[in-house]
This record gives structure tokens, C-alpha cells and sequence, in this order.
């Protein structure tokens, strides 16, 4: 799918340098989206537990939610992306969105899903929430950005999600 984008030109998420990967994420991100809506989502596990985030930069909105303890850092990111979702289904019907996330596991395993196969069960309410948007129209993309590289959106989301980790357990 066109839409879930697992990339960036120039960046080699083990080889790039720190400097040049958020150079390269900045200005891809200024040149393809820049007039999208941007949310950004991370996902975080430490020993404080689990959780999720995202921040939206039109809105300058942050929401995070500390998971169950046992969630998986892979289950965390996608609690992001849906948490993304439902920020476009409550605040700006009609736009066009761009959710990006650090999670390039969670965008190659959703782009690698086969309509007609079994989803393996927690991707289902990630695939089904987007696959309906898409379905109806609102234009939403997923597009890779690498963390711990100093791009702003992914830090705030980033460290939301740390933060709302250390909460209670839900």
C-alpha cells in the first residue's frame, strides 16, 4: 500500500548518522506533508511499564495512556497509531493526515497484511481503524521516522509516552 510508508530516502536506520538521519527526516517530512495534518505516536516499555502517545502539531494536543504492564513495546506503538486515529475522527474530518512513527515493524507488518488472511490479533483494531478510513475516503498516511534523532514531533511523542509509563497500571 502507497500509504504506509516504512522509509525515508538516505537514511539507513543502523548506519545513518545521528545529525543527518533527522536532516533528512525534517526535510522529507517539510517536503511531503506540509500541508497534512502531523501527528506523531511513539510507544514505550521500561521498567516502569507500558505506553502510549501522540501528539498532534496543528492542535499542539499530546494524549498519552499508560497500558497494562505485560503490553509489548510492539503493541504500545500501535496503541500510538490508533490513538492517532480516533485525534482524526474527533478533531478534523476532511483533512488530509500524516501519522508518523518511529515503528518501522509496525508499518512493514501492516503494509505485509493480505485482505482475506487472518490478521494476527493485535494488529486487528490497527488495520481495521485505518482500513476504514481509507475505505471512506479520508486521506491518512503512515510514514516512518526514526527516533532518538531530535526530530521535535517524535520527541514530544516520545517523551509523553515515557511519562505516561510511570503511571498506574490500567
Amino acid at each position: 500500500m502507497s500509504k504506509l510508508k516504512s522509509e525515508i530516502p538516505g537514511i539507513k536506520k543502523k548506519t545513518t548518522l545521528q545529525e543527518e538521519a533527522r536532516m533528512r527526516a525534517v526535510e522529507h517530512i517539510n517536503n511531503n506533508y506540509s500541508n497534512h495534518i502531523q501527528i506523531y505516536t511513539d510507544g514505550a516499555k521500561n521498567h516502569n511499564g507500558s505506553a502510549a502517545a501522540m501528539w498532534c502539531r496543528h492542535h499542539n494536543y499530546a494524549e498519552s495512556k499508560k497500558l497494562r504492564d505485560a503490553t509489548s513495546i510492539f503493541q504500545a506503538e500501535l496503541n500510538g497509531i490508533e490513538m492517532a486515529v480516533q485525534h482524526i475522527d474527533d478533531h478534523s474530518p476532511g483533512s488530509k493526515f500524516v501519522i508518523i512513527t518511529d515503528s518501522q515493524a509496525a508499518i512493514v507488518t501492516l503494509r505485509n497484511l493480505q485482505r482475506g488472511r487472518v490478521i494476527p490479533i493485535p494488529l486487528i483494531r490497527t488495520y481495521e481503524s485505518l482500513e476504514a478510513r481509507w475505505t471512506s475516503g479520508i486521506d491518512i498516511i503512515l510514514q516512518w521516522c526514526p527516533s532518538h534523532v531530535q526530530v521535535d514531533g517524535n520527541e514530544r511523542a516520545d517523551r509523553a509516552s515515557v511519562f505516561s509509563g510511570q503511571g498506574p497500571d490500567n
